[in-house]
C-alpha cells in the first residue's frame, strides 16, 4: 500500500478532523469550484465555514495570493475582537496621525482555526484594524510550537498535498476614513 494511501486511511480514523463546529455567513467566491480530487474533496468537506473552504481550495489548486473583501474580513474582525486586546501606543510618546503598528493574533481554538494560524494584524492609533496578513501554508514546525492537534493536521495535509498546491498570502487592507472639515 502506498504511503499516501496509508496516511489517508489514518486520517479517516482520526477524530481531529471534526474540528470546527461553527458556520458563518461568508459567501464562497467561486460559483462552480473546480474538483480537488478524492483527498482534496474529503479534506475540504471537513471545514464548516466558507472562508476556510475558499482558502483551502486556493491552496490545493495553487491559485496564489488572495485579498479578502470587506464582507469576508468583517467576520474575521469580529472573531479577532472577541479574543484580542490591542497593545496600544505608549502614553508618553507622540503618535503621528497615520501611525500603524503590527500585532500577532493566534486563531488556534477559534472558528477560523482552519483558515489562519498566527496572523499579523495592523492597527492604527485609535485601535482600529486597518490591515491583515497571513501566509496560508502547511509548514511543519517543531513539536510544541503549535498545539499538538494543529501540528498533526498541518503535517498530514502537507504530506497529502498535490504538487500543484502552493502557499500564498491572505491580505486585507481597509482604506482610511478621512473626515473633512465642515467648510471645505
Amino acid at each position: 500500500m502506498k504511503r499516501s494511501t496509508c496516511v489517508f486511511v489514518l486520517l479517516l480514523s482520526l477524530p481531529v478532523f471534526s474540528i470546527a463546529q461553527v458556520r458563518d455567513a461568508v459567501p464562497a467566491a467561486e460559483s462552480s469550484p473546480e474538483r480537488l480530487g478524492c483527498i482534496g474533496e474529503f479534506l475540504c468537506k471537513r471545514f464548516d465555514d466558507s472562508l476556510s473552504v475558499l482558502l483551502f481550495r486556493n491552496y490545493w489548486t495553487g491559485k496564489g495570493d488572495i485579498w479578502l473583501s470587506d464582507e469576508q474580513f468583517a467576520a474575521v474582525e469580529e472573531c479577532i475582537r472577541g479574543m484580542w486586546q490591542p497593545q496600544g501606543f505608549e502614553a508618553d510618546t507622540l503618535v503621528p496621525a497615520g501611525a500603524v503598528r503590527q500585532e500577532s493574533v493566534s486563531f488556534y481554538g477559534t472558528k477560523y482555526c482552519n483558515a489562519f494560524g498566527v496572523a499579523t494584524v495592523y492597527v492604527d492609533a485609535q485601535n482600529r484594524i486597518v490591515g491583515f496578513m497571513d501566509t496560508y501554508d502547511f509548514d511543519a514546525k517543531k513539536w510544541g510550537v503549535r498545539p499538538f492537534k494543529y501540528e498533526l493536521i498541518v503535517r498530514i495535509v502537507s504530506l497529502l498535498s498535490p504538487s500543484a498546491s502552493l502557499p500564498f498570502n491572505v491580505f486585507y487592507e481597509r482604506m482610511p476614513t478621512v473626515s473633512l472639515p465642515a467648510e471645505w
